[in-house]
């Protein structure tokens, strides 16, 4: 909340600062490029003060979740592998057996 006040405070000071400068005293400053400056940097002040516990507990949450998600596809990409690599072997052995039968009857099978 420091920050914000330190803000105020500093806008404040400047536009009297440019006000007296230009001998009006102090008034309202009705340079919209200005006037637009200095709010955009308060407001982006206190959304960065007010947010920031808030988006760092986010963005972590959602990193400690993209790595349990990795972590997880991993598992189950090596368990993919292994089930299909046991399945191949149940293939090739369905082949010789079913070469063996075609090969014991020669006549019949065809």
């Amino acid at each position: 909340m420091d920050i914000v006040f330190q803000l105020a405070t500093g806008a404040t000071i400047l536009g009297a600062e440019m006000a007296e400068a230009e001998g009006k005293g102090f008034g309202l400053n009705l340079d919209l490029f200005e006037t637009n400056i200095i709010n955009l940097a308060i407001v982006i002040g206190v959304v960065f003060y007010f947010l920031k516990g808030f988006l760092s507990k986010t963005l972590s949450e959602r990193s400690d979740a993209i790595a349990t998600a990795l972590t997880e596809a991993e598992r189950k990409q090596a368990e993919t592998a292994k089930a299909l690599a046991a399945e191949q072997e149940k293939l090739k052995s369905a082949q010789a057996e079913a070469r063996k039968y075609l090969a014991a009857s020669p006549g019949r099978c065809r």
